[in-house]
């Protein structure tokens, strides 16, 4: 059940293709686009990554220095508990440049900034424990943490197949397309070992738990304007979209992280953004 929910979303982009191109006009239709360049740019949200299972050695975040006079406190001696943490993907930045083979098919590469790589004080990205064995932020000693993060580029190819163009007016036109990502570089996933001093971070140690890559298929609906409506061959065009898809996600662990657990949420990768034909 969760695989058809999680894959619902590119059956209804699908659909709306075919649709599109069933009903097209052809004495309405435009004619084969001489602009063979798209560029477009887009904020997503992707699902969200739960990991459990942490190596000992990233756990094991000694007292801090400034803290020997707690010495023999458990709670500041003993290896930190092992917690499942959640990876946030709140937004990332889609760059994308393609070129058009022909009128219905697209082809490019594709870059992703990922603005939040790093995780956050008090956060469920990040395990913390002060004097007295809980996460609260109290007078006392540093609070000893482990927490989550991620490289914050990755690149991959992108391919997509477009319906045709339905003109509302002379210049104003929509249409559907569905495609989808290769991740080819993925991101870093980073566990990193510390002290929270006053709310201040030092690190201690960053481990490399490997290499997460998200492949993604998506249905986009997209509503855009021709410059020049009078040459629709040659105008090049200025559309906005909404987009709705789905990741499957790839994980190379390291020999030191292989005992490591993680899982994806359900939830499907939402888009919007414009792009440029030129």
């Amino acid at each position: 059940m969760r695989v058809r929910g999680l894959f619902g979303c590119i059956a209804s982009g699908v659909v709306l293709i075919v649709l599109l191109c069933a009903s097209a006009d052809p004495a309405k239709a435009a004619p084969a686009q001489s602009k063979r360049y798209e560029f477009s740019l887009a904020i997503r949200q992707s699902a969200e990554f739960f990991v459990s299972d942490f190596p000992l050695a990233i756990r094991s975040v000694p007292r801090h220095r400034d803290d020997d006079y707690l010495a023999g406190n458990p709670f500041i001696d003993d290896p930190l508990p092992d917690t499942l943490l959640r990876l946030h993907r709140p937004s990332v930045l889609d760059f994308s440049l393609s070129y058009l083979v022909n009128p219905h098919t697209a082809v490019g590469i594709s870059a992703a900034l990922i603005s939040n790589p790093n995780a956050k004080i008090d956060s469920d990205q990040r395990y913390q424990q002060n004097q007295w064995g809980d996460a609260r932020r109290i007078e006392g000693a540093s609070l000893r943490f482990y927490q989550l993060t991620t490289s914050w580029f990755q690149v991959g190819l992108t391919g997509s197949v477009l319906s045709p163009r339905q003109h509302i007016a002379d210049s104003w036109y929509y249409r559907g397309r569905i495609g989808g990502v290769v991740d080819l570089t993925g991101v870093q996933l980073v566990a990193e070992g510390g002290w929270d001093r006053w709310g201040s971070d030092q690190s201690w140690r960053k481990q490399n738990l490997g290499r997460l890559r998200e492949h993604r298929l998506f249905a986009r609906l997209e509503a855009g304007v021709l410059t020049e409506p009078s040459k629709p061959q040659a105008s090049s065009s200025i559309a906005v979209f909404v987009e709705a898809g789905a990741s499957r996600y790839s994980f190379a662990l390291r020999p030191d992280s292989r005992d490591l657990q993680y899982r994806r949420s359900q939830a499907p990768v939402l888009s919007g953004g414009a792009t440029i034909s030129f």
